[in-house]
């Protein structure tokens, strides 16, 4: 098995770990707060209600294209699943939550270089094929329990599966602001990471995850989101390594039900280098989640999606 056959496979089963394990920011609502002067304001706070259980549909594709010595692969992976947050628990004033994250089922397709194509299906497959086994042992079984603020501090969280690792820079929830905000209000979320280097001295990197509030619409809040690197970076191979955490995209809040309808992030980062001067890797990546049930006012209302 070649260096870049296996770096491919490699970078598609931590892809796929990290679709089931992470839980792609969280939820926020309230109804907006009372106008002054030109500035509106909203305030974004989570709202659950004990014994609910919340459903997404999530789409992710990645494909990754690595050259090495001359020679291109690519390596494409789809997953269709069904991610869950069960609210086990809230304070009395409201203001914390204890929730269990899970994943029903999923559908995932692997096509790596010279091999046929796989999938696995978890509601039709007793056994999954060779490569599966890993998301196999993640269905249906709680994967993170975490208790939070109304405003998404994590204040408790405890990973219950070793085939789901978490990452530190893929909360359950996003951090909310503490205080009503006009559209244009922008906060962050920093990270520090520890990354593999070229010379395998793990490089100490901080990033932020930005947010900034687009717009308010029909009461549907839509939020820009951007994943930044604040360390500079000489390092071909830790580019490398952060390249799938760079993604881009909105997230869209249904202000009266306290819930987020839609998001789609998106990574198009290609490096140079990452193991001799002639290489490179490219990641393309799309993910999206769709609130099961919320159909009717997406249709009804479909300026707020883009």
């Amino acid at each position: 098995m070649d260096r870049s056959y296996s770096f491919c496979v490699a970078r598609l089963v931590c892809m796929a770990a990290a679709t089931l394990s992470a839980p792609f920011f969280g939820q926020a609502a309230g109804p907006p707060q009372a106008e002054a002067g030109a500035a509106k304001t909203y305030r974004l706070a989570y709202q659950f209600h004990p014994g609910e259980t919340i459903r997404w549909s999530v789409v992710h594709q990645a494909t990754v294209r690595t050259t090495m010595q001359g020679t291109t692969q690519t390596a494409r992976t789809r997953s269709e699943s069904i991610k869950v947050w069960k609210v086990v628990g809230v304070s009395k004033d409201g203001t914390e939550f204890d929730l269990v994250h899970s994943v029903a089922r999923v559908k995932m397709t692997n096509q790596l270089p010279n091999r046929a194509k796989v999938t696995y299906d978890s509601t039709k497959d007793a056994r999954p094929p060779a490569g599966f086994e890993t998301v196999a042992k993640t269905i249906g079984v709680p994967l993170t329990e975490v208790r939070m603020t109304e405003y998404g501090k994590v204040l408790l969280r405890q990973d219950k599966s070793k085939q789901a690792p978490s990452r530190p820079d893929m909360p359950l929830a996003i951090t909310l602001p503490e205080e009503p905000v006009a559209v244009g209000h922008v906060w962050s979320e920093t990270y520090k990471l520890s990354v593999p280097s070229h010379a395998g001295i793990p490089t100490q990197v901080k990033t932020r995850r930005r947010f900034e509030l687009e717009s308010v619409n029909n009461g549907v809040a839509t939020i820009d989101v951007a994943y930044q690197v604040l360390t500079p970076i000489n390092d071909p191979t830790v580019e490398a390594e952060l390249a799938q955490r760079l993604a881009k995209g909105t997230v869209k809040f249904d202000c009266d039900r306290g819930r987020i309808l839609f998001q789609q992030m998106d990574v198009d980062k290609r490096v140079l280098g990452f193991s001799g001067p002639t290489s490179s890797i490219h990641h393309v990546m799309r993910r999206t989640e769709h609130l099961l049930g919320s159909e009717k006012k997406l249709a009804s209302k479909p300026s707020t999606q883009q």
